[in-house]
């Protein structure tokens, strides 16, 4: 029996209408194998182009072998690429002020939490074509992936969900519906109860 990860809690997680201008956020540890610098490096082509739109990046620095330090992120932050929030306890009114998720990992992750409570949220998702990752995005349905460790690929995913508000929407919608068809939380406890007999 497979199930879809630990699944969301679509409650806790509620759809959101999206923003007005376009916004994406990065959230979770700050550790290089994560994407951290792809999304900053996409960030920069994207704003080169669109100077309004905004990047957010929320999570904690890490003990990881390969976390990034202050110092990796403080230039983006100076050239306002980027705005760094640090670890947040509810990641909601971030989730709710951006348009969409991005997540190019190519850590080897499980079924990501973070990108999860985004499709609850009703955001598309960009993310990389990697382990984990790809399990919650049909491409071009409600998100789009990418190759890893591929900023250009990445910048031009986040410029075709600036270029299309209709689409956009589309795609918030069938995160939703994937949330709670897929990877509810209900659901994916009631069929481990199932199975173990519970």
């Amino acid at each position: 029996v497979r199930i879809h990860g630990s699944g969301v809690n679509t409650e806790h997680f509620a759809q959101a209408p999206l923003p007005n201008q376009p916004a994406f956020v990065f959230i979770g540890r700050l550790v290089r194998d994560k994407g951290v610098i792809d999304y900053l490096d996409a960030a920069k082509l994207v704003k080169a182009e669109h100077p309004e739109v905004r990047f957010d990046l929320v999570g904690p620095f890490d003990t990881n072998p390969t976390a990034l330090k202050p110092a990796d992120i403080q230039p983006y932050i100076d050239e306002g690429i980027v705005a760094y929030h640090g670890e947040q306890k509810d990641v909601r009114p971030f989730l709710k002020a951006c348009s969409c998720f991005v997540l190019p990992s190519y850590y080897g992750e499980g079924t990501p939490k973070s990108a999860l409570e985004a499709m609850a949220t009703g955001r598309p998702l960009i993310v990389a074509d990697a382990v984990g990752c790809r399990e919650v995005v049909r491409s071009g349905v409600n998100g789009f992936l990418v190759s890893p460790r591929d900023p250009v690929a990445l910048a031009e995913a986040m410029a075709a969900i600036i270029s299309s508000r209709d689409h956009l929407e589309r795609m918030a919608e069938r995160s939703r519906s994937m949330a709670e068809g897929q990877f509810d939380v209900r659901k994916v406890n009631g069929t481990i109860c199932e199975v173990m007999g519970l």
